[in-house]
């Protein structure tokens, strides 16, 4: 792919995903929210990771973790 082909499809996947459009930038956003992520960590295939937002300060994810795809939620909620 050219550049500018690179580029569109960027920035259509940030329309489509938001903050899921990679692993990257989900915990960037993740850590906004308040929760806490150690470096390292990787989450494969951001876009069907399902990890409750709303209480994002509850959730604590240590150093060096991948997390391929499961669902992470409070407590209560399980």
């Amino acid at each position: 792919m050219n550049f500018i082909s690179k580029c569109v499809r960027h920035i259509l996947n940030r329309i489509l995903f938001g903050a899921k459009v990679n692993s990257k930038t989900y915990i960037k956003h993740l850590r906004r929210k308040g929760a806490k992520i150690g470096e390292g960590t990787r989450l494969f295939r951001p876009t069907t990771i399902q990890i409750d937002e709303t209480d994002a300060y509850m959730v604590q994810i240590g150093r060096n973790c991948q997390i391929t795809g499961e669902t992470v939620r409070k407590p209560e909620m399980m």
